[in-house]
């Protein structure tokens, strides 16, 4: 408790009052980084069953602030409506904070509850998403909201786009796992088997497979 309390202290300073972060000490805050920082706050809670008080603080203040922002992309949206552009499938912020939401189990109510169900209305109405990474965020969302026929639709999607061989496992070999920071190889796989070991955790087969490029990455490189 004490060493992630430590390590915690210094990203906590530049958190704003509105919930939000900042690259800098006196720099405007940044959607791109709080977003950051609730996913992996978040996750790390899920995963370890655990959450220190002042990680708490800061991941609800950062939700917080998120959300807050959902609620005005949605009022900008039915403003589009309004004028005649419907908007018919989620963006990438839009579909990350569908996610964060989901694994945090975050209450809401009033402004931002109708928000996010406009945002969840969407997403199981759109087409499905191209990029392996939102196929796999929008499968999780889609099963921890009761939508889990879509969502194995998505994880199905997924395993199509594999290939497998004895040495290196299962993985993504193609543009549409390609090398930016939102679709590197490694978050991407990674978000894939989180997706699976929700939607289809009988097919051991393939989570391992896919779990076994993971450890081969380990062996031929540093992980970022």
């Amino acid at each position: 408790d004490n060493r992630q309390e430590t390590l915690l202290a210094e990203p906590t300073k530049l958190q704003r009052p509105d919930g939000s972060f900042s690259w800098f000490p006196g720099m405007a805050g940044s959607r791109y980084l709080t977003g950051e920082v609730a996913l992996q706050l978040t996750r790390l809670a899920m995963l370890t069953g655990e959450d220190t008080p002042a990680a708490s603080a800061v991941r609800t203040r950062a939700l917080g602030y998120m959300l807050d922002c959902m609620v005005k992309d949605v009022a900008r949206m039915k403003q589009q409506e309004k004028q005649g552009h419907k908007v018919k499938s989620l963006d990438s912020e839009s579909l990350l904070q569908l996610y964060v939401t989901a694994l945090d189990q975050t209450r809401m109510k009033d402004s931002r509850k109708d928000a996010h169900d406009y945002l969840m209305n969407i997403l199981v109405k759109q087409p499905v998403f191209e990029d392996i990474r939102s196929k796999a965020l929008a499968a999780v969302v889609l099963a921890r909201t009761g939508h889990k026929n879509l969502a194995k639709d998505y994880v199905e999607s997924i395993r199509q786009h594999t290939v497998c061989t004895e040495t290196m496992g299962r993985y993504f070999d193609g543009a549409r796992a390609a090398y930016s920071w939102s679709d590197y190889r490694m978050p991407t796989q990674v978000t894939a088997v989180e997706a699976l070991q929700l939607v289809a955790p009988d097919d051991r087969q393939t989570i391992s497979e896919m779990q076994r490029w993971i450890l081969q990455q380990k062996r031929t490189q540093r992980w970022t």
